[in-house]
This record gives C-alpha cells, structure tokens and sequence, in this order.
C-alpha cells in the first residue's frame, strides 16, 4: 500500500477501520451575563475554544486523600513494608556528591540527542574538574529551590 511508505498515520488508520472525525466551528456564542458575544472570527473563535477546555472543562479524576481510601488492590501496594526500615529514606534528599556526579556522567550513554538545553552526554563528559564540580554547585542549588529550568 503506497500510504505505508508515505503517510503512515492514514495507512494505521484505513488498517484499523477508523476515520477521522472533526468538528468545524465557524462561530461561537459566549453568553457572558453582562456581555454576550458572537464570535465569527476563525482567530478570535480557536482563542476561546482552547480557552474553554484549559479553564472551563473540569479535570474528573480526584487523587485519594489517604492510602486508605484506594481500591484494595493499590491499596496494600502502597502500603509501607513491616520489613523495612524507614531509615532507608534518610540521606534521600541529601545533594549528589561530586563523586556521584561524575560517576553518573561518566556511565551516560554517547551518541544520544541532547534534550532543550543542546547540552549533550558528551560535553559533560569532557569537562574538567573544576567545571564539573560548578556545574555540580548548580545543580545542587537547583534541586534544594525545587526550580529546575524548563530547558533542562
């Protein structure tokens, strides 16, 4: 089938039997108490659509308040082992050390894309020491403020 080789979506969906439904809007009735509005514009009309669903539709799921109050089977999933000890968590919050930090760049994987940074495995692995151990200052104050910037 020629659309396996140049469009794979349609090609999954004709061996799947499905079709693609869409709805067109060409115009949009806000009834605002004070200022109803009819919107024509296709500018003005996708602004309010994407508006609607990202403040007006509600989220259904509620997370469980208390291990408790989940279904049986998550339930005992969760619940903490007899067995181990709580002192395990202890050091989890504890910054990397340098020596984790290097060994930890040191066992990335070479040849994979970098994320939004652009910053490859590579680079970081070619750093020197005294580069190494800043960056290692950084990321450290990062994760103690909780604020990680988005590009990483």
């Amino acid at each position: 089938n020629n659309n396996f080789e140049t469009d794979l979506s349609s090609f999954i969906d004709s061996a799947l039997s499905r079709t693609r439904r869409h709805i067109t809007l060409d115009r949009v009735f806000i009834d605002h108490p004070t200022q109803p509005q009819l919107l024509t514009d296709p500018k003005t009309i996708d602004d309010a659509v994407v508006n609607h669903f990202q403040n007006f539709v509600p989220i259904k799921s509620t997370p469980p308040v208390s291990i408790e109050t989940l279904p049986d089977r998550w339930s005992s999933a969760y619940r903490p082992m007899d067995d181990v000890s709580s002192s395990i968590y202890d050091s989890l919050m504890n910054p990397p050390t340098l020596d984790e930090w290097l060994s930890t760049v040191s066992s990335t994987p070479n040849g994979k894309a970098s994320g939004p940074s652009m910053i490859t495995y590579e680079m970081l692995k070619h750093l020197g020491t005294r580069t190494s151990a800043l960056l290692l200052i950084l990321i450290q104050a990062c994760l103690s403020k909780a604020d990680i910037p988005d590009l990483w």
